[in-house]
C-alpha cells in the first residue's frame, strides 16, 4: 500500500512506484501467485492512472473508478459495513458520525456500497492509502488540517478499506511502502492504545510491515508504537543541498543557541555575526524579521534551511533493494562530508568548486582502489561499503 505522506503527496513518485514494482517482482520469484505484473514503476503508474485505482474524491468520480476497473471491492453498506460499524466502541462510533455523518457517509459511496479502490495481482493487492479527509469537490484546504488532526477520525471508506484487506481479502500481511502516512497519526493515545484509539481500530489484527526512511527515527517510533509496525529501514535520498552560505548560517545559529544556554559571554558576538550574514541573504532576513522575536525568527529559519537541505531531487529517489549507481554514490558522499565538521576541516583551504571536485575524485577512486591511503580514503571506502548493502534491504 502506498502511503499518502509528506514525501510524495499522493504516493506516486518514481522511487515509490519502482520500489513497489521491485517488491512485486521479488514476490513472484519467491513463488507467490501474482499473475502478470508491471515490469517497472512507470508501467505500474500507468495502470493506476488508466484504471483510476485510487480514492481521489476530488478529481475522479467514484463512478469512473468503478467503470475503469480501479474498484477492488464494493462493500454493501447495510449487510457488511453497518455490522462492522456497530462493533466499534460507542465513543468511537459517535466521533465518526459527528465528523462524517451516519454510515456510509458521502465519500466513495456508489449505489449503497463503499468502493474500495486499488489493483489486484492474484494474491497481492496494490493500493494507494485511503484518503484521510474531504470528499467530492469539497477539497478546500481543510484536508491539510485533517491529515494530522488529533481529534478527527478517518472517514467511513478509510475504515472499510482496511477491514476489506483484513477480513474479506484475508491478507497475511500489509506492507506500507513509504514514510509518514496517516494511520499512525489517527486520534487516540500516544502509546498503549485501546479499542477507542483509531490506529488500533483501523489496523485490527493485521500484521504491518512498514518501509520507513531511516533518517527520521522519531517519526518511525510513532509508527511503531501507534500502528504496531515492524519497521524496515531504507536508504535516505541524497538532498539537493541549500548552499554553503545557508549551511554556515545554520552553524552560527547553533553556536548562538549554545552560547545562550551556557551564558558564556559569546551571545552578542554571535548575534552580530548572524545579523551580518542575514544582510546578504534577503529571503533569510525576511524570514527572521517576519517573526515577533529573534528567537522565533531563528527557529523558523532553521526549519526552512533543514527542509531545503533535505529536499530530494526528483530523479534520485532511492529504489528499495537497489544499489545506487556511481553518480548517486557521489551525491551521498558529498552530503555526508559536507555536513561533517572534521572532514570539512580537511578541505577548508579549498573553495566550494574545488572541494566538490576532490570529493568526487576520492569516491571514484574508492571503486577501484585496493587499500586506503589516508583518512579520507578510509571514509570513502566505508561509505561505499554501506551503499553496497542496499540490495540486502529486500532480504530484511
Amino acid at each position: 500500500m502506498f502511503r499518502r505522506g509528506s514525501y510524495d503527496r499522493a504516493g506516486l513518485r518514481p522511487g515509490r512506484l519502482e520500489s513497489t514494482a521491485a517488491i512485486l517482482k521479488r514476490l513472484k520469484e519467491e513463488g507467490y501467485q501474482t499473475g502478470e505484473i508491471p515490469e517497472n514503476g512507470r508501467e505500474l503508474y500507468e495502470l493506476i492512472r488508466e484504471r483510476k485505482a485510487m480514492s481521489d474524491f476530488r478529481w475522479t468520480a467514484v463512478e469512473d473508478i468503478a467503470e475503469q476497473g480501479g474498484c477492488l471491492y464494493r462493500m454493501d453498506c447495510e449487510k457488511e459495513y453497518l455490522p462492522l460499524f456497530r462493533e466499534l466502541e460507542p465513543s468511537a462510533a459517535e466521533q465518526m458520525e459527528q465528523a462524517w455523518g451516519a454510515p456510509p457517509g458521502e465519500g466513495m459511496v456508489l449505489d449503497g456500497t463503499l468502493v474500495v479502490s486499488g489493483l489486484r495481482f492474484q494474491n497481492v493487492l496494490v493500493m494507494v492509502q485511503p484518503k484521510r479527509g474531504c470528499h467530492k469537490a469539497k477539497c478546500t484546504g481543510e484536508v491539510c488540517k485533517i491529515l494530522h488532526d488529533p481529534y478527527c477520525p478517518p472517514p467511513h471508506q478509510y475504515l472499510a478499506s482496511y477491514r476489506y484487506i483484513q477480513d474479506i481479502f484475508d491478507a497475511d500481511c500489509c506492507v506500507h511502502v513509504g514514510t509518514e502516512g496517516s494511520t499512525e497519526y489517527l486520534p487516540g493515545k500516544s502509546n498503549g492504545l485501546t479499542k477507542e484509539c483509531w490506529p488500533d481500530i483501523v489496523m485490527g489484527e493485521l500484521p504491518n510491515l512498514y518501509l520507513y526512511h531511516s533518517g527520521v527515527p522519531a517519526e518511525a517510533t510513532v509508527a511503531k508504537r501507534r500502528a504496531y509496525a515492524v519497521l524496515v529501514g531504507y536508504l535516505p535520498m541524497p538532498g539537493r543541498g541549500c548552499g554553503e552560505e545557508y549551511l554556515e548560517l545554520n552553524r552560527l545559529i547553533d553556536q548562538y543557541r549554545e552560547a545562550v544556554q551556557l551564558k558564556n559571554g559569546q551571545e552578542q558576538r554571535l548575534e552580530d555575526e548572524i545579523r551580518r550574514s542575514l544582510e546578504g541573504l534577503e529571503a533569510a532576513r525576511r524570514t527572521v524579521e517576519g517573526e515577533e522575536s529573534l528567537e522565533r525568527g531563528l527557529d523558523e529559519l532553521q526549519r526552512l534551511i533543514r527542509k531545503l537541505a533535505q529536499a530530494v531531487k526528483g530523479d534520485s529517489l532511492h529504489v528499495f533493494g537497489r544499489m545506487p549507481d556511481v553518480e548517486e554514490c557521489l551525491q551521498y558522499a558529498a552530503e555526508i562530508w559536507e555536513n561533517d565538521e572534521e572532514f570539512r576541516k580537511l578541505f577548508q583551504e579549498e573553495d566550494s568548486v574545488e572541494r566538490s571536485r576532490l570529493i568526487q575524485e576520492r569516491i571514484r577512486q574508492a571503486w577501484v582502489r585496493e587499500e586506503p591511503e589516508d583518512e579520507l580514503d578510509y571514509s570513502a571506502d566505508q561509505i561505499l561499503e554501506g551503499l553496497k548493502c542496499c540490495p540486502d534491504e529486500m532480504d530484511s
